[in-house]
């Protein structure tokens, strides 16, 4: 049979230091933990940040490219307005200097006939 033992004066010491040596291995591990998982939290947040910012990033650069598509489709527009509208300002400028040298050219026609005539007559 065994005997068993009443702890002495040293071994409650040493069941003590051995029970606080525990305890603060074991609030060391805890917090330890605690702080692992604080920075993974934080990680993990900083990973959904940088995500949001680039699904926002590219959002806004799709929202750039539509507005300069539809700018680039209205200027080719007006330029296309502008260049008929030069287009028929020199048809109307051609055609007012042609009707101009018609009728000079008429008149000049009419002047000579009459001349010739009245020579003719005299």
């Amino acid at each position: 049979m065994s005997e068993s033992k009443s702890p002495t004066g040293n071994d409650t010491e040493g069941i003590e230091e051995l029970s606080s040596l525990r305890a603060q291995h074991v609030l060391s591990a805890s917090s330890t933990m605690d702080s692992v998982a604080r920075a993974r939290d934080r990680l993990d947040e900083e990973s959904k940040l940088r995500s949001s910012i680039r699904r926002e990033r590219r959002m806004r650069i799709a929202e750039m490219t539509e507005r300069v598509s539809g700018m680039h489709g209205a200027i080719r527009k007006a330029n296309e307005i502008l260049f008929e509208e030069q287009l028929q300002n020199i048809e109307a400028d051609l055609r007012a200097g042609l009707e101009d040298e018609m009728e000079r050219l008429e008149t000049e026609a009419l002047e000579r006939e009459e001349r010739l005539l009245r020579e003719e007559m005299l």
